[in-house]
């Protein structure tokens, strides 16, 4: 699903009327002028932004092979395209429909925003495409969460970590995160709580994984589409952990599994041990286990479901089919037949956010 696009759109946008952020030295001279980003809200309290922006070579080349005059400025598109049109982006259109998607954003901009539509080839600068895993149970969400956390890697280092959320790659051509969906509804609710509740419970289950592609990183793609999600989650390197390796403690060296199963009985080794010891045992337990014996052993002793890490699972256990409470959510391509049927454009029916 598309949840992210910056890029440029073959528009026009000379008459695009955007606020500027001016500096002028003491003698009165201007230093600098700067577009500031145009932000537009939609029918659901979700904005995107517009500015102009130069035409890319892409849209250059393609004005000059219909011999067709290329436009002085063209219209900049960055924000989330599937929430702005559908109201929620827990499912929405794939990559494939990114130009149909982005006209009908463009039909539904306000009258005072004057451009036209799009004609030509959309210039992508980056990209956010997401996929979800059913994982089976919320608590096995969250546990492959935190040891995803403790025991995976990346070719960029460890992982960061912000709550729940878990961060691979580089701030400057790909990124990858793991969260969970069902918690994101919680912090952001919809204004129709009932209907939030349903979409929770929809997704309670799932993992929600989700790629970035800067413009040096899309330049190596050929073709871009929601499989690059595994692609990019191969370079991962995960561990594969199973709750028998908890609680017998892998192949730890004999001191440190004798310092980790009497953690797990509730004896106080951090406070017995000496300082070095404490430390030594405690980097090997969390590379070999991924637990960290400064914390409490509770939720380890009471792990009994089996949590497999490995992509083939993750692979395996995709969401191929929509679940049923979005799809009357969901945006379409327009059809004519919507206006007999009384749908709006997006073919879909009106919600509350």
């Amino acid at each position: 699903m598309i949840d992210w696009f910056t890029g440029d759109l073959p528009i026009d946008a000379s008459n695009l009327s955007l606020d500027h952020i001016i500096e002028v030295s003491r003698h009165g001279e201007k230093i600098y002028d700067i577009e500031k980003w145009l932000q537009v809200e939609g029918s659901y309290s979700s904005s995107i932004q517009l500015r102009r922006a130069n035409p890319s070579p892409g849209i250059i080349d393609w004005c000059k092979s219909y011999d067709i005059t290329a436009p002085q400025s063209i219209l900049q598109f960055s924000g989330n395209p599937t929430k702005w049109l559908q109201g929620q982006n827990c499912y929405g259109p794939v990559y494939d429909q990114l130009l149909p998607v982005m006209s009908d954003v463009v039909d539904r901009l306000p009258s005072d925003i004057r451009v036209e539509g799009i004609q030509g080839p959309v210039e992508t600068r980056r990209i956010d495409l997401t996929i979800m895993v059913d994982l089976e149970s919320h608590n096995r969400v969250h546990e492959w969460l935190r040891q995803a956390a403790d025991r995976s890697r990346s070719r960029h280092g460890r992982p960061l970590v912000s709550g729940s959320t878990v961060y691979w790659g580089s701030k400057h051509g790909w990124g990858l995160k793991a969260y969970c969906k069902y918690c994101e509804l919680e912090a952001h609710p919809f204004m129709d709580l009932k209907l939030n509740k349903e979409f929770q419970k929809a997704v309670e289950t799932q993992l929600r994984l989700e790629l970035t592609l800067r413009t040096r990183e899309l330049k190596e793609h050929e073709q871009i589409s929601e499989d690059l999600v595994w692609s990019y989650f191969d370079r991962v390197e995960l561990g594969m952990m199973k709750s028998t390796t908890l609680l017998n403690g892998g192949d730890l060296p004999i001191s440190s599994l004798m310092v980790y199963r009497a953690w797990l009985e509730g004896y106080p080794v951090v406070h017995e041990l000496k300082k070095r010891q404490m430390y030594r045992h405690r980097r090997r337990i969390l590379d070999e286990v991924g637990v960290d014996i400064c914390s409490s052993p509770v939720g380890i002793r009471s792990s009994t479901a089996p949590i497999i890490m490995d992509q083939e699972y993750l692979h395996q256990h995709e969401v191929k089919d929509v679940p049923d409470v979005f799809k009357p959510y969901m945006w379409r391509p327009w059809e004519e037949s919507d206006l007999d049927s009384g749908f709006g454009r997006s073919g879909a029916p009106a919600l509350k956010v």
